[in-house]
């Protein structure tokens, strides 16, 4: 949730608690048929601690983890629609999803690419081989490492970006290497890409899934401030059933009003 205009612009900050409700849909993108439907409850509580904290927070983060789903479509409209009863002020959001076809035995597919920031290593002697979701805190856990996906994709001066990738590589062997490679371009007419450095921190191969999962630090140092478009992309190769694999996410480097 946007904090300055959710709670500095409202009297929520002097108030002990708000209890907000969140609709969630998962609709098929074209039936049109709810997928997917569920409410749930944010209460948030105003300590004294997290009302002295405001003005330095962009968003609060909130996590929940619903039932796992055997998705019979590859093509959906997510639809989030965040309410406050007490004021009946109402707020939406949605975006298409596309869930990859995870049955074809020769053809390859991205499954997602999520930006944000390692904020710690795992405790020392609870590093994790497979990939892991924190039932308290919504973080990815692996090798490791915490990764904390990003609400706005917007990095500060001084910040590296995270970037975690998963394939779905049918035809890869286990000790063949997964090189992704990273260009970020400036949104605009004419803009042309450029290569970006990009480090693997942490990688995983789910042998039975045929899923390789990796963790990528990108140097942001070299970028003027401004929006731009990532471009994630696995090069041809017999694994990758001899076809690239692309994906595309914004993001901001500071400075930049949108």
């Amino acid at each position: 949730m946007p904090v300055k205009p959710v709670f500095l612009e409202t009297e929520r900050a002097s108030s002990p608690q708000t209890t907000f409700t969140l609709n969630v849909w998962l609709r098929e993108h074209d039936e049109e048929k709810r997928g997917f439907a569920t409410d749930i409850g944010i209460p948030v509580k105003m300590t004294d601690s997290l009302r002295a904290s405001l003005p330095s927070l962009s968003h609060l983060w909130t996590y929940f983890k619903g039932p796992e789903l055997a998705p019979k479509k590859t093509a959906y409209d997510a639809i989030l629609v965040l309410q406050d009863a007490a004021t009946g002020e109402i707020g939406g959001w949605s975006s298409p999803v596309v869930v990859p076809d995870l049955r074809s035995r020769d053809q390859a597919a991205l499954v997602g690419c999520v930006l944000g920031s390692v904020a710690e290593n795992s405790p020392a002697g609870q590093a994790r081989e497979a990939v892991f979701i924190n039932p308290k805190n919504g973080t990815l856990e692996f090798g490791g490492v915490r990764f904390y996906p990003r609400v706005t994709n917007r990095f500060t001066a001084g910040q590296d970006a995270w970037v975690f990738i998963q394939a779905y590589l049918p035809l890869r062997k286990g000790k063949d290497a997964v090189s992704p490679r990273f260009m970020a371009v400036l949104n605009g007419a004419g803009a042309s890409p450029g290569p970006m450095a990009g480090e693997i921190i942490s990688e995983f191969w789910n042998d039975r899934a045929k899923v390789w999962s990796g963790l990528s630090r990108l140097e942001l140092g070299m970028l003027a401030d401004g929006e731009y478009v990532l471009k994630v992309e696995l090069p041809a190769s017999p694994e990758a059933g001899g076809m690239d694999l692309t994906s595309e996410v914004r993001f901001i480097k500071a400075g930049y009003a949108p």
